[in-house]
């Protein structure tokens, strides 16, 4: 859906999903990384956020892979209330 910094669609709503973000959260600077099971994303971060319902398995390899890459690892609480989010630092 990237391409040379371009953002093209193919027209589905799950092309939509991915490249729309709500107004309320435009504050954040996220990246958002799609690619193919099995392959290799190179990249270098400061923080990696998770989300609350990250499965144990999920969470244990990404501890791993911060500490392993120098970087801060956070997860988010259960929420709190509409668009409230709270985040932990878990490494």
């Amino acid at each position: 859906m990237f391409s040379n910094g371009q953002i093209t669609t193919y027209g589905s709503s799950f092309d939509e999903l991915l490249c729309t973000k709500d107004s309320d959260w435009r504050f954040q600077d996220e990246w958002r990384i799609i690619s193919n099971p099995g392959s290799s994303v190179k990249l270098r971060a400061k923080a990696v956020y998770l989300g609350f319902d990250v499965s144990h398995e999920n969470e244990e390899q990404m501890k791993q892979c911060s500490l392993k890459n120098n970087f801060i690892l956070y997860k988010m609480d259960n929420p709190i209330g509409v668009k409230k989010i709270v985040y932990s630092k878990i490494n």
